[in-house]
């Protein structure tokens, strides 16, 4: 049987934003990796309502996990089952992404996802995309779990 460190000797540290990141706060934060919701198109113009969650794709220390397919609101602009496939290209993207913000946290740095639970609100994976979004969340909580989490914190994205 494997002995499963405890999370505190794990590496990094999962903290949560209690509101969106500002490409300047996350520009003095170069060792820090923060999550937001993305688009699959990656067409250079995230959805989010918040026009400062949108200026943070691009920078070297930013991951968008894919929670929508496209900007709109027609069918095929969200996410569906079909996305949860392993030969998706959404579910391969997921994975990576995942893979990128463990290693992080496997080399001692800290991660900031946000407060939101992610892909419930613009994405509505719930209703669209369930098995999708049930395989974002078991990666999620896998890492939530595993590593150091510090709760929201009320001093990030100032």
């Amino acid at each position: 049987m494997q002995r499963v460190a405890p999370p505190s000797d794990l590496g990094g540290m999962i903290h949560i934003a209690d509101r969106p990141y500002t490409r300047s706060y996350i520009r003095t934060k170069p060792d820090w990796l923060f999550v937001f919701e993305d688009l699959l198109d990656n067409n250079g113009s995230a959805y989010s309502a918040d026009i400062v969650q949108r200026e943070i794709r691009g920078e070297p220390n930013t991951v968008g996990i894919v929670t929508k397919r496209m900007r709109g609101t027609a069918p095929f602009c969200y996410m569906t089952d079909e996305d949860a496939r392993p030969s998706s290209q959404a579910y391969l993207r997921l994975l990576n992404d995942f893979a990128r913000i463990e290693n992080n946290l496997r080399m001692g740095k800290n991660v900031v996802f946000p407060t939101a639970t992610m892909g419930l609100d613009v994405g509505d994976l719930l209703n669209k995309a369930p098995a999708y979004w049930g395989l974002l969340e078991q990666l999620r909580l896998k890492l939530f779990r595993r590593y150091r989490l510090n709760g929201v914190n009320r001093a990030i994205a100032s």
